[in-house]
Formats: structure tokens, C-alpha cells, sequence
């Protein structure tokens, strides 16, 4: 059968009196649901498509994943814009597109500035920050103290920090990490060497 190419317009079920959303998103769905989900010809809310999505771009068919992956890429930007500045958002969810090799620069701003964003997501993008970027991690003065090792990835990333951005990450280093002394070269500790005898 020839399917459809644009995806349904979402319904008023609400997704906890759709069962099938359930098992979709459980896994549990038959095969041929979960290819017409992948499809996006199922009649159901959008937003719920779109972590349906997000689930079955993992699944075990490749059909499956390889049918989901091109309605996720025919989502409009805006509506996934929506969903990653969403405070409710799963961190599954929000950790897919973060891990996109082609996650886009609103994409990154918007996890930047989602405090549901999982640390671990922010891991992956900080390296890759642009400078604008980099200011607005920069501004969550909170999770950049609970996680430290953001800083080293910002400073070591491939957008080398302004010295204006260096130097907010050194007072945060300083005022609420406590100073880093300056790395000390390793020497290696000398061998014990038994005096040699004199020649006579």
C-alpha cells in the first residue's frame, strides 16, 4: 500500500485513554503498529508522536528504525523546539536530540536552557558549543557548580573560550570549587644506586 508521506494531525485523545500510545511507547506494540507510528499515520496527539519516535528509532526492525527516523526528520522545527524548552520533557527524550550528530544550534540553546536536561546530555554538547552557546551554559551558575566538569569541557572544546569566558570560568572555579593549583610535572623517583668502588 502506498502510505501516506505527511504525518496526522493529532486528535483530542488524551494519551493516558489511548492504549496503544502505552504500548507503544512501552515496546510492546505489534510490529505492524509500531511501523504505521513509524510512518506517523497513526491518528494521535503530535506531541506523544513525537516521543513515540523517539522510542522507535531504537527499535530491534530496521524498518521500523529506518521509517521513524524520516518522520523525525520531517517534524517541523518548531514543534521539536517546543518539546526540548518543555520543563516536563523526559530525559530519554531530550537526551535523543542531544545526541544527534546533526543537533542543530536552537536545538542546543533550548537543552542549554532546560533545567530537565540531563547532565550527562550536556556532556555530550559542551564541546561543540558555539561561543553564544557557550554564554548561555555559562549563565547556569547551579549546574555548572554541581558539575565541575563542564568547565573543562567548555575550556578544552573546539570554540576556544573569549578571555572574558575564561575569565568567568576561573571565578567559578575560584569562588565555589575552591582554586585549582597550577598541575605539577611528575618526576619519577630516582633509583637507589649502590656507590661504585673506586679504582685503586
Amino acid at each position: 500500500p502506498t502510505w501516506p508521506v505527511k504525518l496526522m494531525p493529532e486528535t483530542e485523545q488524551s494519551p493516558r485513554q489511548n492504549p496503544l500510545v502505552a504500548a507503544l511507547l512501552s515496546g510492546k506494540a505489534p510490529r505492524p503498529a509500531r511501523l504505521s507510528a513509524a510512518r506517523g499515520v497513526l491518528p494521535i496527539l503530535r506531541t506523544e508522536l513525537l516521543k513515540i519516535l523517539v522510542v522507535l528509532a531504537r527499535d530491534a526492525d530496521a524498518e521500523v528504525r529506518r521509517e521513524a527516523g524520516g518522520s523525525l526528520a520531517s517534524f517541523p522545527d518548531e514543534e521539536i523546539l517546543a518539546l526540548l524548552s518543555d520543563r516536563d520533557a523526559e530525559a530519554e527524550l531530550l537526551d535523543h536530540f542531544g545526541s544527534d550528530p546533526t543537533c542543530r544550534d536552537t536545538w542546543r540553546e533550548a537543552l542549554i536552557g532546560n533545567p530537565a536536561t540531563p547532565t550527562e546530555t550536556l556532556r555530550k554538547i559542551a564541546p561543540g558549543l558555539t561561543s553564544d552557546q557557550i554564554d548561555l551554559l555559562l549563565l547556569n551558575q547551579t549546574r555548572l557548580i554541581a558539575s565541575p566538569d563542564l568547565l573543562d569541557l567548555i575550556a578544552s572544546g573546539t570554540t576556544p573560550p573569549t578571555p572574558l569566558q575564561r575569565s568567568r570560568i576561573d571565578e567559578i572555579r575560584r569562588h565555589f570549587l575552591g582554586a585549582r593549583p597550577a598541575p605539577r610535572p611528575v618526576i619519577e623517583p630516582a633509583a637507589d644506586r649502590q656507590p661504585q668502588p673506586q679504582p685503586l
